[in-house]
């Protein structure tokens, strides 16, 4: 520090200084310097020790005092610059979508008695603001102590989204330093997917005593409910299944069984039903039909399959012209014309796709009637 004449001097001078670090202290340090005729300025030293903890710009103030040979003037300050800082930084977080609020760490090294300020930006990530979290997209934070944290409030909806982040990033600090900027948030989601409808849902019937039930599985499903109606009644849940198929020995010959099926999944809300399918359990003679003539045994026993199909659909019994078939009597185009109607109409009624026929328009007393007819008939039942 230099200590100064304003003029000069034929005598020596002297002066008592003094310093204190102390706001208010009264010599706390002291020594003397002595000015030689013709000298107008000293340097004094003055020792302070060094430390390493981020506390606020100190001021030591210097006096001089009991001046001999010059009239003492005014003192002044020695501003010492605080050079150490603590280092802020921001840490990730994961918090679950019915949580609450995420609350976001914000640390500082070491205490500081200088006040560290930050401002903060939120950014979606995945996760959007307004739908995810409630979007606070910037603000200010000032530290106390070495530790808080910043709240980020979460949307729990019932939307199924899988896991979603945002981040939340330092800047401007003041005194102190930027250390770990950005933290990310992750949003774990507590919503179950939903399931589609099974698909692919097929009943065949095995003869007249059992209907197998089968259809593809469904992504997250842990079980299968399958409903079953008949007789023009309501559908009703017969049985569950842990997986893609069912077998239902619970039947009577003759009979038409609709059937349909949804999944369960844990915490899952069943998923909506299957389309539905059919099985006729029909015992048909000559399993096999290609290459074989079309007798009027094949007939009947259609007929009896489609009555079943139409009472599943609660119709009434179809017109049939020739209500009588005998063995032995010839078969016209137009039994299998009015073969189709009744089917067609029994499966539009219960939600069952239209059938493609060979011959789609066959013509009563020009077409002969065909193996293949009968198949599609057959196949169109069970």
């Amino acid at each position: 520090i230099t200590i100064q004449l304003t003029g000069t001097t034929r005598k020596p001078v002297t002066s008592g200084w003094y310093w204190t670090d102390t706001p208010g202290g009264y010599g706390t340090h002291s020594n003397e310097v002595r000015f030689e005729p013709g000298e107008t300025q000293k340097t004094v030293n003055i020792t302070y020790t060094a430390n390493t903890k981020p506390e606020p710009d100190r001021g030591i103030s210097v006096w001089i005092y009991n001046s001999v040979g010059a009239s003492p003037g005014a003192g002044g300050t020695l501003l010492i610059v605080d050079d150490d800082f603590a280092t802020l930084s921001i840490a990730d977080a994961s918090i679950g979508e019915a949580n609450g609020s995420a609350n976001v760490a914000i640390t500082l090294s070491e205490y500081s008695s200088k006040p560290v300020v930050a401002n903060y930006t939120i950014r979606d990530g995945s996760a959007t603001g307004g739908s995810d979290y409630i979007a606070v997209s910037t603000g200010t934070i000032t530290m106390q102590g070495t530790r808080m944290t910043i709240p980020i409030p979460i949307v729990n909806d019932s939307l199924a989204e899988g896991p979603e982040w945002l981040t939340i990033t330092l800047s401007n600090v003041q005194n102190g330093r930027l250390g770990r900027p950005t933290g990310v948030v992750n949003i774990v989601d507590d919503d179950t997917p939903a399931m589609g409808a099974p698909s692919g849902l097929a009943a065949t019937s095995v003869g007249s005593v059992r209907v197998n039930v089968n259809w593809f599985a469904v992504p997250n499903a842990v079980s299968y409910e399958v409903y079953r109606s008949s007789g023009g009644n309501p559908y009703a849940l017969i049985g569950t299944s842990s997986g893609p198929a069912y077998v239902d020995d619970a039947v009577t010959a003759n009979t038409t069984y609709l059937y349909k099926t949804r999944a369960l999944g844990n915490g899952a809300a069943a998923s909506p039903f299957s389309a539905p399918d059919a099985a006729t359990t029909v015992l048909f003679s000559d399993a096999t039909l290609a290459g074989a003539v079309v007798k009027a045994a094949h007939l009947i026993e259609l007929r009896t399959a489609v009555a079943a199909m139409r009472t599943a659909a609660g119709l009434q019994p179809y017109p049939f012209a020739d209500p009588s078939l005998n063995v032995g009597m010839m078969i016209k185009a137009n039994h299998i014309i009015q073969l189709r109607a009744a089917l067609d109409e029994a499966r539009a009624a219960v939600g069952l796709p239209a059938m493609a026929y060979t011959d789609a328009a066959l013509n009563q007393g020009a077409t002969a009637v065909k193996a293949s007819h009968v198949e599609q008939l057959r196949n169109g039942c069970r």
